[in-house]
């Protein structure tokens, strides 16, 4: 399983989510989801490369936060970079980017389950070309295994109109006319769809009630619905990656 975190890492990820800065709350997430994705490629004493992970950070310009493409036994040896907020929020270079990784690295995954591009932001694109349109692209590239799936994290306040009371019984954002901020409804349209697949391991191992169907887009207003967020991009069904 391949998969491209995009992280924005522009000032405004400085700004408190839960008592921490948003970007303290995104990196602890990614360190818990990295010794997940350790413990599910782990046999006996052995760490297979079940998974390939891109990180990509973005701000002003887009950095390679692990220096190339690194499998997760790999992974499981090195420290994750420390993250520095600063800069405006170009999100079309990131997602032009991420495009470039994986016209590079689809070649050597064609009998895999299908990428993902997991992308995090708390704001919208205000440098560069349109993201959308860059990632009606990426959804188009794909393995034999089906199109590269695009998730969508939204740092930020009353974005739903609704409270999210308990992220484990919440279902999702099946609707996008349920969301109130306008970017966040482009967010919606340009996520893709949760496979029945995703949704049955998270509801069965993490104990979520997300629906299958509803878009791969988290309205991230508390440090539990970034845990999810994540816990959603590593959840690729047990026999395959």
């Amino acid at each position: 399983m391949f998969i491209v975190y995009l992280i924005d890492l522009s000032g405004s990820m400085a700004l408190e989510c839960g008592g921490k800065r948003r970007i303290d709350v995104v990196a602890s997430s990614l360190e818990r989801i990295r010794r997940k994705m350790i413990a599910r490629s782990r046999v006996g004493d052995e760490v297979k490369s079940r998974y390939a992970v891109a990180m990509l950070g973005y701000s002003d310009n887009v950095v390679d936060l692990l220096n190339g493409i690194q499998t997760i036994d790999k992974l499981e040896t090195m420290q994750l970079p420390t993250l520095n907020p600063g800069g405006s929020t170009n999100t079309g270079a990131a997602f032009e980017a991420a495009w470039h990784v994986l016209n590079q690295y689809l070649p050597n995954i064609q009998d895999c389950p299908a990428p993902l591009v997991c992308h995090l932001t708390d704001g919208g694109a205000n440098v560069g070309s349109k993201p959308d349109q860059i990632a009606t692209s990426i959804k188009q590239l794909g393995t034999s295994d089906g199109t590269v799936l695009v998730e969508n994290i939204y740092i930020g306040e009353r974005l739903l109109k609704y409270p999210i009371e308990d992220p484990k019984r919440w279902p999702g954002v099946l609707n996008p006319a349920d969301i109130q901020d306008p970017y966040v409804q482009a967010l919606w349209h340009s996520a893709s769809p949760l496979p029945d697949s995703y949704a049955a391991e998270l509801n069965e191992t993490e104990d979520y009630r997300i629906q299958p169907g509803s878009k791969m887009l988290i309205p991230a207003e508390a440090p539990e619905m970034i845990e999810l967020a994540f816990q959603m991009s590593g959840s690729t069904p047990r026999g395959r990656g």
